[in-house]
């Protein structure tokens, strides 16, 4: 999540950022969770990097969870 963040904080809300989505979820970072941590974020460092990073994770994690 440290890594996820970081990066979404640089603005790097493409390239390394969606393999890093698809690791965190290997190692058991829910999609709601990863939405809570884009959502604090957002109001840190930016809704329009959200609503970038928003698709990537509903790629990386489709219907797993809602």
């Amino acid at each position: 999540m440290i890594t996820i963040a970081a990066l979404f904080g640089k603005g790097i809300v493409e390239g390394p950022f969606e393999s890093h989505i698809a690791m965190g979820k290997a190692h058991g970072i829910t999609k709601t969770e990863i939405v809570e941590v884009i959502t604090q974020l957002a109001f840190y460092c930016g809704w329009p990097l959200a609503w970038k990073a928003f698709p990537i994770v509903d790629k990386i994690y489709g219907e797993d969870e809602k």
